[in-house]
Parts: structure tokens; C-alpha cells; sequence
């Protein structure tokens, strides 16, 4: 099945997410990504939390899965949902790249959930500052984000 033919499946609440077409969206890139990005906004919106809860599922019990791209892409959702899901799929992620906007999920999403999942996702950081295998300024944003959020009453 293409991935255009997937994406138009997408659309119809009525049928099941199909594995065999989620395995599709590991690693999108380029043009497909940019496709999937662009189809993903007339998704219904209990569709997309259905598809994000699933692919972090995926992600899960296959680890050569690689949905990264998409849970980037994704960070910046209008659903709390999906926004939720897209940093919970990034907890097994060690590419720098995502430190910066998890941070800022953590410091500033008006969802708690949304920005427990991005403290989880950023606790794999701290490991690989403490075993020197990611650099300090990144380590220090990091640390300085999480102290910031444990010294507001709320959180």
C-alpha cells in the first residue's frame, strides 16, 4: 500500500489502524514527511491520538522502528494528545536535536501531561551528561530547565 493510499485510509475513523501501514511512517523523510505533515491536519482529532498512542506502541515492541521524525514534527500540535504522545516517543531518543523543544514543552505547555512526558524524555539527557557523552552546555539547559520546573509550586 503507498503512502498516499495509507493516509487517505487515515481519514476513516470506521476502520482500524492497520499495522502494516504505521510501519510505513518509520522513517519518514523529505517529501513524505512533508505529505504526511500536510494530510495529518484533516485527520479527525481523536484519529490522531489513536495514531500517536499506536505508533509509540510500535516503537515500543519494535525497536528498529524509527518514528522520530514524526514525533518532531508533531511536537507542536494543537492536541494535548498528540503533543503528549510525540514526547513519549521521544524518551528512546539521543539525537541533541530535541533537547531544545522538549525543553520548551517542558518550561511552557499548558498541559501537565505534556510536560511530564517531555521531563521523561529529557531524563535520558541527564544519563548521557553524567556518562559524558553529551555536551555540557547541553547537560547545563537541560538541568537548569528541570530545576526551574521542580521551584514552581505548581508543578
Amino acid at each position: 500500500m503507498t503512502l498516499e493510499k495509507f493516509v487517505s485510509e487515515l481519514q476513516d475513523e470506521s476502520q482500524p489502524l492497520k499495522h502494516a501501514g504505521l510501519l510505513q511512517l518509520s522513517s519518514l523523510a523529505g517529501e513524505d514527511l512533508y505529505e504526511f505533515k500536510n494530510a495529518w491536519y484533516s485527520l479527525p482529532e481523536p484519529r490522531k491520538g489513536q495514531i500517536m498512542s499506536k505508533l509509540v506502541e510500535l516503537n515500543e515492541d519494535h525497536a528498529e522502528m524509527d518514528f522520530t521524525a514524526m514525533y518532531r514534527a508533531l511536537l507542536n500540535d494543537e492536541n494535548d494528545d498528540v503533543r503528549e504522545q510525540a514526547a513519549k516517543g521521544l524518551w528512546e531518543c539521543d539525537d541533541r536535536v530535541v533537547i531544545r523543544p522538549l525543553i520548551g514543552l517542558l518550561k511552557k505547555d499548558p498541559s501537565a501531561r505534556v510536560r511530564a512526558a517531555a521531563a521523561t524524555s529529557l531524563a535520558k539527557f541527564t544519563d548521557l551528561f553524567q556518562q559524558g557523552k553529551i555536551l555540557s552546555r547541553d547537560g547545563d539547559k537541560i538541568r537548569d530547565a528541570l530545576l526551574e520546573v521542580i521551584g514552581e509550586e505548581e508543578e
